[in-house]
Formats: structure tokens, C-alpha cells, sequence
């Protein structure tokens, strides 16, 4: 189980990182994720049978080293007397044992070493702790460094101070995750009422038989009452190597169930399985909004536009008709490249940085509401955010598309059929006319030469004359009258094209909120696989009742 606790671990650091990375999580993620605690009591030591690692932690003047003194015998409690100060972790070990792998983090400085020769303790690793509720935030900051190294836990009281909340809020944050022993020293002070009152206070906090022993420190004079016997005794028989990997085991279940409890935790935070749903139709009611107000404050350039358009790319005898516009003084008619740059223009016109600026309005309010989730929103942002620089090209691309297919096939398709086929008919009529007359000049001819008589008359050629002319004029004029109007084809192609933008503009944005969603679907995925690849829930180990006994429920 060791190797899957960090195994899963590593696991859940790179699996992280990768979301904070493409922004599902908040930087502070890692940090959290960070304070899970997997390390165990056997990382200390290279062999496989190890000692019990026993701390000793309480507040201040409750006789820590006292107990401690009575505990280690003669040996120890010469050592002991070489510990410098209270603001160190001194670890009482017999001369076996070797700590050989402690984390390179730990701050050697402020670790200090007494050996001992008592084959009682051979198999114990006695840690003295700093005072735990000292104003001193380094003592904190070194009892929460060992404490996942750590198998028993002794808390020591005193009478007077055995509702120390600084305690409590360690045996609550930590609880689980160690055996605990208790012990309320200087009972030669204290009352059989407190120490019912303590045991109560246990109970509460999920131990239904707490340990709990009354010692007074004494050696010279042990009270009647003094545990200090069976205190000593529990801790030889917690020596057993056999209870030790119960304990070991115990605080690898505990430590696997918080990694999953954290998973879990960052799992909610990158949202449920409909929040992309509730994202587009959120994008859509936004959108729908700033569309509306871009359309009406870009409609009244489309005429001016439309017509600039036109009468620039008329052939160059109409730009100089009464009425024409003098806007262009070019003498030929324009290439495919100046009208390309024409339409170009007037749909730079038409999409300028105000309209995109209503756009980025559109997002960015999208964003902000996006939030309200509770949701880390940065990779959302990212991926939008590269989105929005490709819109300008692209809505560009869109309107002139539109504007040049409306110029292409100008007014409906009838008028435009009915155009062409006067179109036709000004060529058709004018010769059938013509051929016409002919045949009437041979025929009249060929009975000129039989009879005589002249074949081509006044009247004859003023009619034909009329009849050619007038074959020609008739679908000449209904051709020119019936032309669809380049004006209102590009009105049309700019009104057509500035819808066509803002539905690609919508597609775009959607396109991107599914692209983030992607990502996150594939973060769930990993994680719940993460999760799945560490139950523990069915293997919990097994447990004697003597173990049973110090843990909390």
C-alpha cells in the first residue's frame, strides 16, 4: 500500500499541475494538493523491521520532559539533560536503531539526537516535541513536520490544562491519521471530576475508549493512583513489530483516503457535467444582446456604403454622367484588384474597432458571468482570448464573401433572367428584322427584273428602317430598365454579410467554449481514473483490537 500511496501522490501533483496549466485550476491548488501529507513512520528507516516512533506533544508546563525523564531511566535522562532548548525536536533512540532517511527539507538544525543503551526501547523512537501552543510559530511549523512520522501520538495535560484548544485543533486536523495515548501529568494536583470531564471530551472527539492515564512525575513518591506503570507497559506492547504494521498500514489507508477526499474536492471545482451547457446558453442570451445593438448601430452606414461601392466600381462614362458621384477620378474601368480593395474597405468600414470593440463587450461580460459557477474561468479566458484575434480576419473574409456573391447575382433571379433575355432579344429582333427586309429587297428585286417595275421604293426603305430601329430599341430599353440595381445588390451583400459576420462570430465563440470543454472533460477523465486506480474503500486493513483501541472513529 506504501507504494501506492505514492504512487498516487506523484499522480495527483502532475495531474495538478496539468490543470493549473491550462487554467481549470487556481495556482493555490497545488498548495493544497501539496498539503496532503503521504509520507509514513517507515520512510525513516531502510531496513523493514523499524521501531514504534512515539511523539510526545502538550502545552506548555505540563510536564513533557518530566514523563519523558521517567519513561527513558538513567541513560536517557543524562542525555537529556545536554537538550539545549524547547525549541528543538529531540529524538531518544537506542544505539540499533540508525534514522538514515530523513526528507532533505527538514531542518537538521533543529534536530537533536540522544542514544540510548535501555534494551526495553530498543524498538521505540521516543520524539520530545515543542511546546505546541507557544507563540512561537516555529515550534507549530516542526510538530507538523513530524507529525507523518509519527505512529502514537502521547498527549500530555496537565489538570489545569486540559482543555488546551491548540491540542483539540490538532486532534481534530490529524486525528485519524494516528493512534493516540493520553495522559493528565501532576495528577498529584488534580480531581477525579477532571479527568472524568477529559474523558468525556475524548468521546466527543471520536475515541469511545480513549487511553487515558494519571501520572505524577514523581518517582520518590508514586500516589496510589499513579498509571504510570500501565502507561509504560502499553507502550512496550505497541513495540510489537507485528502491531507497528498495523499502524503503518492504518496511516496509509488514512493518508490514501485524503488524497481521494482532495481529488474529489478538485474535481467539484472544475464544475458538474452540465456546466458547458449552462456556458453556451449563457454565451447565447449575451450574444443576443450585444448583437442586437451592434446591427442597429452599424445599419445606417449600409446605404452610404452601398452606394460609394457602386458608383466607384460603375464603368468609368457612367462616373461621369449628371448625378454621377465625383468620388473617383480614374478614366478606365477598374481591375479585380481595386475591386476587391473597394469591397475590402467597405467592409472595414462597416466591421471598424467600435463594432469590434461590442464584440469584445460581448465576451468579456460572457466571462464575468461566467464566474458566478465558481469555476476557474482562466482557461476559458485563454482559449477565448486567442479566439477573439482571429475574429477580425475572419469576419472580414465572411462579410466580403457575402458582399461579392450579392454583387455577382444582383436583384432575384426572375429580373435577372428576364434581363438577360432582353439582352438577347436586342441582338435577336434587330436581325430578324433585318432579314426580314432582305428577303423583301431580293423578292422585290426578282420581280423587278420580270416585270419591269422598280423594286425599292421611299416607303419601303423608311419602313424597314423604322422596323429595324425599332426592334432594336424596344428590348433595349426594357433590357436597360429591367438591369438589377448595383446599389441595392451591395446594400444587400453589406446587410448580408454583416449577418453572416455576427453568426460566424457566434459559431466562433461557442466553437471555443466546447474547445475548453474538451479540456476539462479530459481533466474529469484523468482524475476520476486516478481515483478509481487507489480505492481503498473494501481493503480497509485489519486491526487488532489493542490498535482499535487509539485510533479515532
Amino acid at each position: 500500500m506504501t507504494e501506492l500511496l505514492n504512487t498516487t501522490q506523484t499522480a495527483l501533483v502532475d495531474w495538478t499541475s496539468k490543470a493549473i496549466n491550462s487554467g481549470w485550476l487556481a495556482p493555490e491548488a497545488l498548495a493544497q494538493v501539496n498539503a496532503v501529507q503521504a509520507s509514513t513512520p517507515s520512510e525513516l528507516f531502510s531496513g523493514t523491521d523499524r521501531p514504534l516512533v512515539v511523539g510526545f506533544f502538550g502545552g506548555t508546563g505540563v510536564g513533557k520532559s518530566s514523563l519523558m525523564n521517567r519513561l527513558a531511566g538513567d541513560a536517557i535522562a543524562r542525555a537529556s539533560a545536554q537538550r539545549p532548548t524547547s525549541t528543538d525536536i529531540t529524538a531518544y533512540v537506542h544505539t540499533s536503531v540508525r534514522v538514515d532517511r530523513l526528507p532533505p527539507q527538514f531542518p537538521m538544525d533543529k534536530l537533536r539526537t540522544a542514544m540510548h543503551h535501555n534494551a526495553d526501547y530498543a524498538s521505540v523512537l521516543w520524539l520530545d516535541m515543542p511546546d505546541f501552543d507557544s507563540v512561537e510559530t516555529t515550534h507549530r511549523d516542526l510538530v507538523e513536520q513530524w507529525l507523518p512520522f509519527i505512529d502514537v501520538l502521547v498527549y500530555v495535560v496537565s489538570p489545569e490544562r486540559y482543555r488546551d484548544d491548540e491540542g483539540w485543533r490538532l486532534l481534530q486536523q490529524h486525528g485519524q491519521r494516528h493512534a493516540w495515548l493520553f495522559v493528565m501529568n501532576h495528577w498529584d494536583r488534580g480531581d477525579p471530576v477532571q479527568k472524568d470531564d477529559f474523558q468525556q471530551l475524548l468521546k466527543t472527539a471520536g475515541l469511545d475508549n480513549p487511553l487515558l492515564f494519571c501520572t505524577d512525575c514523581n518517582p520518590d513518591k508514586p500516589s496510589a493512583t499513579d498509571d504510570f506503570q500501565q502507561f509504560d507497559e502499553t507502550i512496550q506492547a505497541l513495540a510489537d513489530q507485528q502491531l507497528i504494521d498495523e499502524l503503518e498500514k492504518h496511516g496509509v489507508f488514512q493518508r490514501l483516503g485524503e488524497i481521494q477526499q482532495t481529488a474529489s474536492s478538485l474535481k467539484t471545482s472544475l464544475g458538474d457535467e452540465h456546466l458547458i451547457d449552462r456556458w453556451q446558453s449563457l454565451w447565447k442570451n449575451h450574444w443576443q444582446q450585444h448583437r442586437d445593438e451592434l446591427s442597429q448601430a452599424v445599419q445606417w452606414q449600409i446605404p452610404n456604403l452601398a452606394e460609394h461601392y457602386a458608383e466607384a466600381n460603375a464603368p468609368f462614362w457612367l462616373r461621369w454622367m449628371p448625378g454621377a458621384s465625383s468620388r473617383s477620378n480614374s478614366t478606365t474601368e477598374p481591375n479585380n484588384a481595386s475591386t476587391k480593395n473597394l469591397a475590402q474597405q467597405s467592409v472595414s468600414q462597416l466591421l471598424d474597432s467600435v463594432a469590434l470593440q461590442r464584440i469584445d463587450d460581448g465576451i468579456a461580460a460572457f466571462v464575468h458571468d461566467a464566474r458566478a459557477e465558481d469555476v476557474h474561468t482562466q482557461g476559458l479566458h485563454d482559449v477565448l482570448s486567442r479566439r477573439r484575434n482571429e475574429l477580425p480576419a475572419r469576419l472580414s473574409q465572411t462579410a466580403n464573401q457575402a458582399l461579392h456573391a450579392s454583387l455577382h447575382k444582383p436583384g432575384e433571379a426572375w429580373q435577372r433572367i428576364l434581363h438577360k433575355s432582353l439582352g438577347v432579344l436586342t441582338t435577336l429582333l434587330p436581325l430578324a428584322a433585318m432579314g426580314w427586309a432582305g428577303y423583301k429587297l431580293v423578292n422585290g428585286f426578282a420581280q423587278g427584273t420580270a416585270t419591269g417595275l422598280d423594286y425599292l421604293g421611299v416607303n419601303f426603305a423608311v419602313h424597314t428602317a423604322m422596323l429595324v430601329a425599332l426592334a432594336w430599341a424596344v428590348p433595349k430599353v426594357l433590357h436597360s430598365k429591367t438591369k438589377p440595381s448595383r446599389v441595392k445588390a451591395a446594400q444587400r451583400g453589406l446587410q448580408q454579410g454583416l449577418q453572416d459576420a455576427l453568426d460566424d462570430a457566434e459559431q466562433h465563440i461557442a466553437a471555443g467554449i466546447t474547445q475548453a470543454s474538451e479540456v476539462r472533460d479530459e481533466l474529469v477523465k484523468e482524475i476520476q481514473q486516478l481515483n478509481e486506480a487507489s480505492v481503498v474503500e473494501g481493503h480497509r486493513p485489519a486491526m487488532s483490537q489493542a490498535v482499535k483501541r487509539l485510533l479515532v472513529n
